[in-house]
């Protein structure tokens, strides 16, 4: 049973913080969110944006989590960490979420970006791979070699491939609308985990 959100407040109608963060609305937003412990990759993130700006003019980043490096980029907003009724408008600020974690489960932070209408994109290991493909709501990028249950340092993850990575980033980018309109948020639904645990 999968990690469920109430999909009347977390959706892709009601208000954004754009003006807030002053992005304009022709702006490409990624957003991204975790407690950014080692697996989760705000490194590989961070290099992985600057790559796909070379590319992109107009693209931005907004962090969720505590994140206490600090970052002069004027294209990159740490929002720190969000009180849970502010997150839906820290979603809808972004056109695209973006999940590198290493092997990661079944995140939250990832439900709740489905359920606000954005396209993602997540790496081929662990339970996120189960959420794209329920809610049509993105691509599993195959960036990662496949994992097969042997023991690992958690905390030192490997480099995902990027050039994988910016291709799939890319073919969301080209066609976005397209991965839009696909997203059925659905499954999940709470009222439907709900059952499924009853």
């Amino acid at each position: 049973i999968n990690n469920s959100v109430p999909l009347d407040i977390f959706s892709n109608k009601g208000k954004n913080f754009r003006n807030k963060i002053k992005f304009k609305e022709e702006d490409f937003v990624i957003i991204v969110s975790a407690a950014w412990r080692r697996h989760k990759r705000i490194n590989e993130i961070l290099e992985l944006f600057f790559k796909l700006k070379s590319k992109i003019r107009k693209l931005k980043l907004i962090i969720l989590g505590d994140y206490n490096k600090k970052i002069t980029d004027p294209d990159i907003v740490v929002a720190g960490n969000i009180s849970p009724d502010h997150l839906p408008e820290w979603y809808r600020s972004a056109n695209l979420y973006i999940h590198l974690s290493w092997i990661d489960q079944n995140p939250n932070t990832l439900v709740e970006a489905i359920a606000c209408g954005l396209p993602s994109i997540c790496t081929n290991n662990g339970g996120t791979r189960e959420l794209i493909e329920k809610t049509s709501s993105g691509i599993v990028s195959n960036a990662d070699e496949n994992y097969n249950y042997q023991l690992v340092d958690y905390y030192n993850p490997p480099k995902p491939n990027y050039d994988i990575l910016i291709n799939d980033f890319m073919e969301i980018y080209n066609n976005y609308e397209i991965f839009k309109k696909k997203i059925n948020p659905q499954p999940i639904d709470i009222s439907n985990a709900a059952l499924k645990y009853i």
